[in-house]
């Protein structure tokens, strides 16, 4: 006998340990209390052997009948559903379709201590087999209340693997999609995988009339465009040197090519470019939960499952079909070549020392290419902002030479007298009732036979008040609602609308104590307070 069989033998035959909880009355059978290392390991429990026991033949109408791997599983994942053991596997298990059937006992015991830890939150790094059991089960609903509940759990635990393993990923995407559409559940659950992704972007760009684009550009739009051809297309044109350097050219040009290349295939093609580009409209026979091992337990109601704009699924007597509005879902590399087209010649404009080798580029495309880009360069040449520099440094010297002038123009009678000329005794008094308003001062006084008193409008022919002619002329165009008046005294006061509208505020603040031009979503309009008041100061 060796060592560890004494210990346990002189163990079990002291009789202290009799009336403890370990020795009651509780028939074990044949399994021992007390076991060795050795035996440990090769030890499994009586629920794995009756689970082994399953038979994969059943007696149907007195017929056996052979059960599939499938049906299999469910039977034996469903009897283990609430198992937790205690027992690691550290070694390795492959197998091309794993299920419990391919276990060694050693390995059953230690997929089960694994999956317990799973379903308490702890996704720790085992064998890709086991991970490919565990996602099995949750096809097949073992061990979970409803769909919902598994594709809750299939998502958690998908993206805490792929963490650790992202070979995984090849078959969990689709069989995520699968579950979602086989069980009728919200499209939204998979909104952010690949395929709903690319199918969005095709819709994208079928949105997009056969027309040339409007300018000034709606940005919002080109953009939503412009992810759309990033996501499917070979040529990453946001990861081209032109894009970093001048984004909003390449967004615009992008898309408007795109736009222009639509409409030349509307015209002149039998097919729409999206189809040129990724093909027609396809329906094929689909299989749900390809490459998984997966038994229905029942047959399929029928059914119809829109998954987007783009793709969607049928169901009639238990054959699924998928429905596309273009049979490819990947990358267009005619739409790589056209990018790259575009990425060269647009660099020949903003960036020519930085060339990019052109391919053989077809005339017709080429052409659409330099149109596009010159349209585009000429509208914002021409609805490029004004610069106005100002140098402030020469403020002071200006002031001076203007006080100057001012100094040159005055009579005699208007200079004030020198100390030793002294003043009349009438003109003093005069003086002192004088109006202190300067442009008033500089008025002759009226004649003394009855004549009409002469105002300050001469010194404001040039203008109106204190505006210059060209703001008056804007103010009254602003006044009258003519906006084609308005266009021209502003060319010809030769400032943007907006620095055009802070001179007139700044003046008008100095009479009327407040401003008298607002802007409301973009357009200019008169305050209805100082209406009345700035009609009389341009006299309409």
């Amino acid at each position: 006998m060796s060592d560890a069989q004494e210990l346990i033998a002189r163990i079990l035959s002291d009789e202290r340990w009799h009336g403890t909880s370990h020795f009651s009355e509780t028939i074990h059978g044949e399994e021992p209390i007390l076991m060795t290392g050795r035996q440990m390991s090769t030890y499994l429990p009586d629920r794995y052997r009756r689970m082994r026991a399953i038979s994969r033949v059943r007696q149907v109408d007195s017929r056996p009948r052979w059960l599939s791997d499938g049906e299999l599983f469910c039977l034996q994942g469903d009897f283990m559903a609430d198992v937790v053991d205690e027992c690691p596997y550290h070694g390795a298990f492959k197998s091309y379709f794993p299920t419990y059937s391919a276990m060694s006992d050693r390995q059953l015991r230690g997929y089960f201590t694994w999956r317990s830890a799973v379903r308490a939150g702890r996704v720790e790094d085992a064998s890709l087999s086991f991970a490919y059991v565990y996602l099995y089960e949750l096809i097949n609903g073992i061990g979970v209340d409803d769909p919902l509940e598994a594709f809750s759990r299939f998502d958690s635990f998908w993206r805490a693997w792929r963490a650790l393993n992202s070979n995984i990923d090849r078959y969990a995407r689709i069989w995520r999609r699968d579950m979602v559409v086989y069980h009728d559940l919200d499209p939204g659950l998979i909104a952010g995988c690949r395929e709903v992704i690319f199918d969005g972007a095709l819709a994208e760009l079928d949105r997009i009339e056969p027309r040339p684009l409007p300018l000034p550009p709606d940005v919002e739009r080109e953009r939503r465009l412009l992810g759309a051809i990033e996501t499917l297309s070979t040529y990453r044109i946001t990861a081209s040197r032109l894009f970093r350097d001048h984004p909003e050219d390449m967004r615009r040009c992008a898309c408007a090519v795109y736009a222009r290349l639509a409409q030349h295939c509307d015209r002149r093609c039998k097919l729409s470019l999206s189809e040129n580009l990724f093909g027609r409209a396809s329906e094929e026979p689909y299989e749900m939960f390809r490459s998984a091992v997966f038994f229905e337990r029942n047959p399929h109601r029928r059914a119809c499952f829109e998954l987007d704009g783009v793709c969607s699924y049928r169901c009639e007597r238990g054959r699924w079909t998928c429905s596309r509005k273009h049979a490819s879902r990947s990358r267009s590399a005619k739409l790589g070549r056209i990018m790259r087209a575009l990425d060269c010649r647009l660099r020949l404009k903003l960036d020519p020392a930085h060339p990019l080798k052109e391919g053989s580029t077809p005339k017709y495309l080429a052409k659409i290419i330099d149109r596009e880009i010159e349209t585009w360069l000429g509208w914002k040449r021409d609805h490029a902002p004004r610069v106005i520099d100002i140098d402030l440094s020469k403020l002071a010297r200006i002031r001076k030479a203007a006080e100057g002038v001012c100094e040159a123009l005055l009579v005699d009678e208007e200079r004030a007298p020198g100390p030793s000329e002294g003043l009349d005794p009438d003109e003093t008094t005069a003086t002192k009732d004088a109006p202190s308003d300067p442009l008033l001062s500089r008025v002759p006084a009226a004649p003394q036979d009855g004549g009409a008193r002469i105002s300050r409008a001469p010194a404001q022919a040039a203008g109106s008040g204190p505006l210059s002619a060209e703001e008056a002329d804007w103010l009254r165009a602003l006044l009258d609602r003519d906006e084609r008046a308005r266009s021209v005294a502003q060319a010809a006061a030769r400032i943007s609308q907006d620095m055009l509208i802070d001179a007139i505020n700044e003046k008008m603040l100095e009479i009327l104590g407040d401003t008298v031009i607002e802007c409301v979503d973009g357009s200019p309009r008169a305050i209805d307070d100082y209406e009345s008041d700035l009609k009389e100061i341009v006299r309409i």
